[in-house]
């Protein structure tokens, strides 16, 4: 209970990056710290992270920052208040943190929001008239944005601060501004918002009066343009929630399991996961949301994907070297998501049914580029292959990395040095080449850039992303073409049920499937499956149907041989 879970938590760059802050490091994690010194560190940690910026090339340091922050609060955690004060005064860089954390001590925590930039400057002097020079110890804090207290020391500033803390904190109003041409008229829209979205117009032929007229309006309307503020935010904030339904069908497919449940080693045995743990909130029970039940659903989504894409359900574990969770990796936001860095799906009871179809393709998305020896260097995207699906081209002697695209357009001194880094075969990398360029011509592209438009990170319309979701639709449509469905591996809101503007559904509508389905089709026809020491591989393919008898003498082998992968040498 005084442990700052996001210290804790295990996040990714791309997770910092997408995320807003209140979403990465909320509020109520700070709040539910009880230990008062621990906490005042973790709110003057917190509030030390500037705003998140819009520009790429800012962003990146951005998210160094806020990494930066995490691993403080978790030195925080492991020291004590005392020893990690003392250990940040050693820091001129973080003295001025340090003093924030030292008057938060001294001031009544519910008020601790209203504090802003602390500094004490123990060693400023002045001069006299006699140009003496005269130790003058300065310490200052903003208050309320709008105030500033100041005295010699961080003990008296204290005082000061806690007497203008007595009155009540000055309402925070929201401000808007006047946009707009003598032509085209003129609008009121939110003073910080990107997209200029317009929350009331005028039009007239006087412009100074029309612009009067919108003065007005923002001095005694208020309330109606907060009110018209949140009906946009209502309408074009689309959030994960927003698509994933909230009920899940009882499934209607084949029965794998003969109505018994899956019991652990069934489950290991068929799919060969690295490793699959549940978390400690998960109780026993046959639920969907519970332990028995979720081993059972998973067992069903699991052989019912390896059917759609055409591989034996051993290479859904991606040659043994992916693993599984259940409601042990994360809460909230992070609860149904993909670890590249440990290479583990999560899912949890309240988020995980549903989003099985999605977080495989991250996973198969992030295998294909870890068979390419180092990726494209310096490049943080460069962990999933649909970023850079070309082929790549490597200079023997200066270790210098090209896309297959900038190697046939750009003059080389020596082409004879550079050769082209193994690891997926060519027909793959042409086949994901199909399929990114499929994605981004689909009319999906467009509506997932809108939602972006004017926010850092570019979630919605990241490449992974809309693969991902794509992926989603392509497995609903396939199972709807046999006359059946399995909403725990995909379950997405039909555009007529989002609740959002329509405009900005993130998903392919039924006529716009088709150009991605038959790239999905001539990927997943491509990728091919090999048995390994380890596992099955996603390099050969086999047939997604066998014969009676095969099917039965495969399992009886693997019954007697465990740790043998037989799919391969039963072809016939």
């Amino acid at each position: 209970k005084d442990v700052a879970s996001f210290a804790k938590s295990e996040i990714t760059d791309d997770d910092i990056a997408k995320k807003p802050f209140s979403e990465i490091w909320p509020k109520s994690d700070v709040d539910a710290i009880e230990d008062d010194g621990l906490a005042a560190i973790a709110h003057a940690i917190r509030d030390s992270v500037p705003s998140k910026p819009r520009q790429a090339f800012k962003l990146r340091r951005w998210v160094e920052q806020v990494k930066t922050v995490k691993t403080l609060m978790g030195h925080a955690q492991d020291m004590g208040r005392d020893e990690f004060l003392k250990k940040l005064s050693d820091n001129r860089v973080l003295a001025q943190l340090v003093n924030k954390i030292k008057l938060l001590g001294m001031v009544k925590r519910e008020n601790w929001g209203r504090i802003g930039k602390v500094e004490y400057y123990p060693e400023a002097y002045s001069y006299d008239k006699a140009g003496n020079q005269i130790k003058n110890p300065y310490a200052s804090a903003e208050i309320d944005d709008n105030y500033r207290a100041s005295a010699a020391s961080v003990e008296e500033l204290a005082e000061s601060v806690n007497k203008r803390l007595e009155g009540d904190a000055p309402e925070k109003r929201m401000e808007f501004e006047i946009r707009g041409t003598p032509s085209k008229g003129y609008f009121i829209n939110k003073k910080g918002d990107p997209l200029y979205r317009k929350l009331k117009t005028f039009t007239g032929t006087d412009q100074n009066e029309v612009i009067v007229q919108a003065r007005k309006f923002i001095n005694e309307e208020y309330d109606a343009l907060v009110a018209a503020w949140e009906a946009v935010k209502d309408s074009d904030n689309v959030k994960e929630t927003d698509v994933r339904s909230g009920e899940n069908r009882p499934r209607k497919a084949k029965d794998y399991r003969q109505g018994r449940d899956v019991t652990p080693e069934m489950f290991q045995s068929t799919f060969g996961f690295r490793g699959v743990e549940f978390g400690n909130w998960v109780s026993q029970g046959s639920n969907m949301k519970e332990r028995q039940g979720m081993l059972n659903e998973a067992f069903d989504a699991l052989n019912d994907l390896a059917e759609i894409i055409g591989v034996p359900p051993k290479a859904i574990s991606l040659n043994g070297e992916l693993a599984l969770g259940f409601g042990s990796r994360g809460h909230g936001w992070a609860s149904a998501h993909y670890e590249p860095g440990k290479v583990v799906i999560n899912l949890t009871k309240t988020r995980g049914a549903g989003s099985l179809a999605h977080e495989f393709f991250h996973a198969m998305d992030h295998y294909f580029q870890r068979q390419r020896p180092g990726g494209m260097k310096n490049d943080r995207k460069g962990n999933y292959i649909t970023f850079q699906p070309e082929a790549y081209y490597e200079n023997e002697k200066t270790g210098d990395r090209l896309s297959a695209i900038r190697f046939a357009n750009v003059r080389l001194n020596n082409p004879a040095d550079w050769k082209r880094i193994e690891g997926v075969r060519p027909e793959v990398e042409e086949a994901f080449t199909k399929l990114v360029k499929a994605l981004n011509d689909s009319p999906m592209s467009k509506r997932s850039a809108l939602i972006d438009k004017g926010k850092s990170g570019g979630y919605w319309s990241r490449i992974i992303e809309r693969a991902a979701r794509a992926f989603e639709g392509y497995v609903i449509a396939k199972m709807a073409q046999k006359g059946y469905h399995n909403d725990y591996l995909a379950n997405v809101v039909d555009v007529k049920d989002f609740a959002r503007d329509k405009n900005r559904y993130p998903y392919l509508l039924d006529e716009e499937l088709a150009p991605v389905e038959a790239a999905f089709d001539g990927l997943f026809s491509t990728v091919k499956t090999k048995e390994t020491e380890r596992g099955v591989a996603m390099f050969r393919r086999v047939d997604s149907v066998e014969p009676v008898f095969f099917s039965q003498l495969r399992r009886t082998l693997e019954a007697k041989m465990p740790n043998r992968m037989t799919v391969m040498a039963l072809r016939g």
